[in-house]
C-alpha cells in the first residue's frame, strides 16, 4: 500500500469518527440525561433484557453478513 493509499485510508476513518462524536455529541444536548435514566429505571427489566439479546444478535447476523460479501 502506497503512502498515499494510507494517507487517504487514515483520514477517511478520522472523518468518520469525527462525524460520529459530533452526532453523538448533538444528541446528549438536546435530550435531558437525568429524565432518560429515569425512565431507564423504571422500564420493565425484561423488558431491558430482550432489547439488550437482540441488539447483540443484530450484531451476530450484521458480522456473518459482512463476512460472506
Amino acid at each position: 500500500m502506497s503512502a498515499k493509499q494510507r494517507i487517504k485510508k487514515y483520514a477517511k476513518v478520522l472523518v468518520k469518527i469525527l462525524l460520529s462524536g459530533g452526532a453523538i455529541y448533538f444528541v446528549i444536548n438536546k435530550i435531558d440525561l437525568y429524565q432518560a435514566w429515569q425512565l431507564v429505571q423504571q422500564a420493565h427489566p425484561g423488558y431491558i433484557a430482550i432489547a439488550v439479546v437482540l441488539f447483540c444478535l443484530s450484531k451476530v447476523v450484521a458480522a456473518f453478513r459482512l463476512k460472506l460479501y
